[in-house]
């Protein structure tokens, strides 16, 4: 728990990915402007619970001009969320945002993975970034 009993945090991708991605691939979100009580982890992409309780998560993900990228929300090894942003038939990027309220317990593993391998990039620009965030409800 954080001193002042707020737990939140908020992270993005700098950049977009180097390429495809492959199935069940943890995205990393390297910036990360809050993290209230310490939770999330820049270098394997995790929230770990640091008090249980009721959680709000949200991510968003975007993908590149004929790209596809199908998320998943993971509590330790449980699916409890999923998005897909979808621009195979299209030239313009894709956008999705998905927003899941779980209990969780401490020491729970929360994160962002790819539910198959993308057949695009994992995009992110300084006006519609890919990110994750999530907070405990008080």
């Amino acid at each position: 728990m954080s001193p002042t009993g707020v737990i939140a945090f908020q992270a993005y991708l700098s950049r977009d990915s180097n390429g495809p991605l492959s199935a069940h691939h943890i995205l990393k979100f390297d910036v990360v402007p809050l993290n209230r009580g310490s939770g999330y982890n820049v270098f394997d992409g995790i929230f770990i619970v640091p008090s249980s309780g009721t959680y709000v998560f949200t991510w968003s993900i975007m993908c590149d001009p004929n790209g596809r990228v199908t998320t998943e929300l993971m509590k330790n090894a449980e699916v409890i969320g999923t998005r897909i942003a979808d621009s195979a038939s299209s030239t313009v990027w894709d956008f999705s945002t998905g927003i899941s309220v779980s209990d969780v317990t401490q020491g729970d593993h929360v994160y962002v993975r790819l539910a198959v391998s993308s057949s695009g990039l994992v995009k992110s620009h300084p006006l519609s970034r890919t990110s994750f965030s999530g907070w405990l409800l008080r």
